[in-house]
């Protein structure tokens, strides 16, 4: 009789642990859809640093994300007032935005190979600049 129960626990105590893991899991052509559960995919694009960036019609991208840079004008490392150029080699092939004392800078003249932005007028003393290097493709999954 104590085996009887001993093994009707053991079944009850397994079905119990085993239905608090579950998480439903459905496929269907090229979709997955996990229901109250996690997916971790891992591949060559692990060293990738940034995010997964859905195209559209199913196609992802990852995308690098961007690098903000602020400064004030004349402090050690930065432009000086009158310097109208400042380069920086996170800013290559990137799409870059320039605010000069919180007000969106335009025209702005970048060259994105060298990573140089020109700035029109030239930098004034004690001029906050913030400089935002916004993501570029880095790799595309599409069929």
């Amino acid at each position: 009789m104590l085996r009887y129960f001993s093994g009707l626990f053991l079944c009850a105590a397994l079905s119990s642990a085993r239905a608090e893991a579950q998480s439903a899991l459905s496929a269907v052509r090229d979709s997955l859809k996990v229901t109250g559960g996690e997916i971790v995919i891992r591949n060559q694009s692990r060293q990738v640093q940034g995010f997964l960036f859905n195209q559209s019609n199913g196609a992802t991208t990852f995308r690098k994300a961007g690098k903000g840079i602020q400064f004030t004008v004349g402090h050690a490392g930065f432009p000086v007032a009158g310097d109208s150029t400042y380069t920086h080699p996170d800013f290559q092939q990137k799409n870059i935005k320039v605010w000069r004392n919180g007000l969106l800078q335009h025209p702005l003249i970048v060259d994105t190979v060298a990573g140089r932005i020109t700035f029109r007028p030239a930098l004034v003393s004690q001029e906050t600049v913030y400089i935002e290097a916004l993501s570029t493709i880095v790799h595309v999954n599409a069929h």
